[in-house]
């Protein structure tokens, strides 16, 4: 095989096309030698197709319905599609989990939160590697199913398009490629979210014996090892902030320079590789950052010397001669006789002019030399980058086990710290970034956030302390907005879990394009949020946007 299997679904109404582009997938991989699954939802299985005819056949509520669904699904997935993936077969699915969101969640109303956690249940972290989203209208799809002699579309699925917005506005990072722009600024938009560097990262940990940073990445440690004997040219992690994505690419590398790695491809702590990664001067990895990063996690940072040395604030991103530098280690043999590695962090960060240099070696590297890019906007990475580089996506941990990692570390509201970062472990041990707020500043700033459309002048006057700064306020404002979207789409608040009933009544009386464009505003007002600006002035200009998307 030249690259790994991987599980891609297609979602979209009937009618849209999706069997023929399955179709015609399969028949272009098996022209390439690949062996290929086509399998659909519900369904896929003996068991799933009984399920699939008692669904199309009796009426049920929707509670039971959603419960038959992932039945099928938890069915389908461990005696078929996981078997085939290990067995070097690509698996091309008919609809899967998303199509549940949009009918079960959008369509009928039924719990986004349950249904989040039955997929979490039933599935674990295994996600699709990618999704197809066919972007039809009912009424083309209606026709063409007239065309062919098929029944009309029923009432749910005429409302597919609206219950896929609501579908897809789950938490969590998202792989799904669409056809439209505007669905791809509506992933923008999910993916960004809560996703800015605010302050101090988690930092590296050092001297660790395996591969495994923190406990909810163990799955990931394993899927990525699988891959040590195939690498391609580039890899690119990417995961939501505070996942540890940086962490878990530095120590692949540290295991792929081990000279007696494990059988789980753990690195051996001891041998020379070993002791030249642990202190940080292997002839063979290259860490490239911006300098901001270098400093935040505590890295080496060489100033290149075509860049000015005059800067008065360090740099966020990654500079043309950071990359052009590698040209000399690249064009070296490799120092121990193994591999040479390349760790990139924050692939975001590589601008137009690096990533034309970047590019050139990435697809023509020497032999055994391996690109590990990470990134936390898989959207903000150039589409160059990301095309070619095999993708590998990372995961938040559940509630219950980011809480029982925080408890062991020592921190006291460890629930209400994990809202505030956005379920993040990471961000909440560092209390999340430096924007948690004293009691006073923050009760003020929550009493205009609570009083919504009937903020009044007085009440923002009256809101403005002392102890308020313009990156602390944005943080607040847009993740308010950000949990409005969510309330609004069925789902459960992810930063404000104690609002949840102040949110859901203004959720109510505010339209859903109007949360979107506030919640977008807010966020583009971020960029500036480290400028020297009056907080009482930005305060103001929030709390008008506020009122207005909620009137």
């Amino acid at each position: 095989m030249t690259h790994s299997p991987l599980f891609i679904t297609f979602e979209g109404i009937d009618g849209a096309g999706k069997s023929t582009q399955i179709e015609r997938l399969a028949k272009r991989l098996e022209e390439q030698g690949e062996s290929v699954l086509v399998t659909r939802e519900p369904g896929g299985t003996p068991v799933g197709e009984k399920i699939r005819g008692l669904l199309l056949a009796d009426d049920m509520t929707p509670r039971t319905e959603t419960l038959l669904f992932f039945a099928a699904r938890a069915q389908h997935a461990e005696t078929k599609i996981l078997p085939a993936l290990a067995s070097d077969t690509w698996v091309l699915s008919d609809r899967f989990t998303d199509a549940t969101y949009a009918y079960q969640v959008g369509g009928k109303g039924f719990s986004g939160s349950e249904v989040e956690a039955l997929e979490t249940w039933t599935l674990g972290t295994f996600r699709p590697d990618g999704t197809v989203l066919f972007d039809l209208s009912p009424e083309v799809a209606a026709a063409r199913r007239a065309a062919r002699g098929r029944r009309p579309l029923r009432a749910r699925e005429r409302g597919i398009l609206r219950a896929r917005a609501r579908g897809l506005s789950r938490s969590g990072p998202t792989q799904s490629r669409t056809f439209s722009d505007r669905e791809r600024r509506e992933f923008g938009r999910r993916n960004r979210a809560g996703n800015r560097p605010m302050g101090r990262l988690a930092r590296t940990p050092q001297g660790r014996r395996g591969m495994i940073p923190y406990p909810w990445l163990k799955p990931a440690a394993a899927a990525l090892s699988r891959q040590r004997t195939a690498l391609p040219n580039a890899m690119l992690l990417y995961g939501p902030r505070g996942a540890g994505g940086f962490e878990l690419a530095y120590e692949f590398a540290k295991s792929l320079l081990c000279r007696n790695p494990g059988p789980e491809g753990e690195p051996c702590g001891h041998c020379r590789g070993c002791e030249l990664t642990r202190a940080g001067t292997h002839p063979d990895l290259r860490v490239i950052v911006p300098e901001y990063f270098a400093l935040a996690k505590d890295l080496p940072f060489a100033q290149p010397e075509s860049s000015s040395s005059a800067r008065k604030t360090p740099s966020r991103e990654i500079l043309l001669a950071q990359v052009k530098a590698l040209g000399d280690f690249l064009e070296l043999t490799a120092n121990q006789g193994g591999r040479r590695i390349v760790v990139i962090y924050p692939a975001e960060m590589v601008r137009a002019e690096a990533a034309a240099a970047l590019l050139k070696s990435i697809e023509e590297p020497p032999s055994e030399c391996c690109f590990l890019l990470v990134t936390e906007e898989i959207d903000a990475a150039l589409p160059t980058i990301r095309s070619r580089s095999r993708l590998f996506r990372l995961t938040l941990p559940a509630k219950a086990e980011a809480l029982a990692w925080l408890k062991g570390k020592g921190v006291d509201d460890a629930e209400r710290r994990l809202a505030l970062a956005g379920g993040s472990p990471l961000l909440a041990l560092e209390d999340v970034s430096g924007l948690t707020l004293p009691e006073d500043d923050e009760k003020a700033l929550l009493g205009l956030l609570r009083r919504g459309a009937s903020l009044t002048p007085d009440d923002i006057v009256r809101g403005v302390t002392k102890g308020l700064t313009v990156p602390a306020v944005l943080y607040y404002f847009t993740r308010w907005a950000t949990d409005l979207v969510r309330v609004k789409s069925g789902l459960e608040p992810l930063f404000f879990p104690l609002e949840a009933d102040t949110l859901a009544v203004q959720a109510s009386g505010a339209s859903p394009d109007k949360l979107l464009a506030l919640y977008d505003d807010f966020l583009d007002r971020n960029r500036h949020s480290e400028h020297p600006l009056n907080v009482k002035n930005v305060t103001e200009a929030l709390c008008l946007h506020f009122v207005a998307a909620l009137s």
